[in-house]
């Protein structure tokens, strides 16, 4: 009994050990966003609470009597953008200088949101993420528009293809290398292609909110899947052609350096390709005489082949002379 009794012991307490250092790691930053905006400023946006406003309030204490604690109105990002909590230069060196800082948010009802929750500034996202995010297919200036035109014979038959193209447009003074790389691929390089799609149909909404946390992960996925020293070939008269073997709707995605400014940038392709048949009509075929050059020689034949003419021509007419006058005596 008593050895039942132990066991049940030990396994309610190691259920209580588990329970609580659980609750401890998932309770740090737990529904909250954070922005290192600048230096030791940063924006934290509650989740759940981003279009209607609040107060919040910092402490150091997760045993705080929270309704004795100094509450702030929280402020918009920008005029129509989300409710946000910022923690000023003063309010990083009173609340995370030297401890672990909670923050407590409730409505203007006195409602509570969020009840001491934990912030740790380290995992956040930095606004050289953002940024980067933002300006990436723009850091090397390319054209994507430009096609190349081929064209072959077989038995009788004019082939036409034509291919996209990627002209570099940026500084031609600079060296670049590029890495083609086909989709779909890994499912860390698919996922790569989801979120430039996703992220570029938001970039016409001005709320940074809604894809920051998907700028993390782009950022994160950029620098993983970039090549490496051995994976990039050096471009050729500053174009970059479409596969050979690469067909209409397929995916690339296209990796540039410009090796001279230390510059990487990525492009999202998908490829176009035409090909036409024309048949070869039957032509007239000409010969061409060859004209010899004109010589001396052929001066002195000339002469005695217009001397030999005149001769005749004199001829015929004596003997038509002669032929009339015959016919008068008679």
């Amino acid at each position: 009994m008593k050895k039942t009794l132990g066991i049940r012991l030990a396994f309610c307490v190691m259920f209580l050990f588990i329970l609580f250092f659980s609750n401890e790691v998932l309770a740090a930053n737990e529904g909250l966003t954070v922005l290192n905006k600048e230096n030791n400023e940063y924006i934290i946006y509650l989740d759940s609470t981003l279009d209607k406003d609040y107060e919040y309030a910092f402490t150091n204490s997760n045993t705080a009597n929270k309704d004795d604690l100094d509450y702030i109105r929280a402020e918009k990002e920008t005029s129509d953008g989300k409710y946000v909590i910022y923690v000023t230069e003063k309010r990083y060196n009173d609340y995370f200088f030297n401890g672990t800082a909670y923050v407590y948010v409730r409505d203007l009802e006195g409602n509570y949101l969020a009840d001491g929750i934990e912030i740790d500034l380290k995992d956040c996202i930095s606004y050289d993420v953002i940024d980067l995010v933002n300006n990436v297919t723009k850091r090397i200036a390319v054209d994507t528009t430009q096609k190349t035109v081929t064209q072959r014979t077989e038995n009788g038959i004019v082939y036409t293809t034509t291919r996209g193209r990627v002209d570099i447009t940026d500084d031609s003074d600079s060296e670049y290398y590029y890495s083609l790389v086909k989709l779909p691929n890994t499912e860390e390089y698919n996922r790569f292609m989801d979120l430039a799609e996703e992220l570029n149909s938001l970039k016409a909404k001005s709320e940074l909110y809604e894809n920051i946390r998907m700028c993390k992960e782009f950022y994160d996925l950029y620098y993983q899947l970039m090549p490496r020293a051995e994976g990039w070939n050096l471009v050729s008269d500053m174009k970059i052609e479409q596969p050979l073997d690469s067909k209409t709707g397929d995916q690339y995605i296209l990796w540039i350096r410009n090796d001279s400014k230390e510059i990487e940038d990525v492009q999202f392709l998908t490829c176009f390709q035409n090909e036409d048949k024309e048949f070869v009509k039957d032509k007239n075929i000409v010969k061409t005489t060859s004209k010899l050059p004109i010589t001396y020689d052929s001066i002195v034949l000339f002469v005695i082949l217009g001397v030999a003419i005149v001769l005749l021509i004199v001829a015929v007419l004596i003997k038509k002379k002669t032929n009339k006058e015959k016919n008068i005596n008679e």
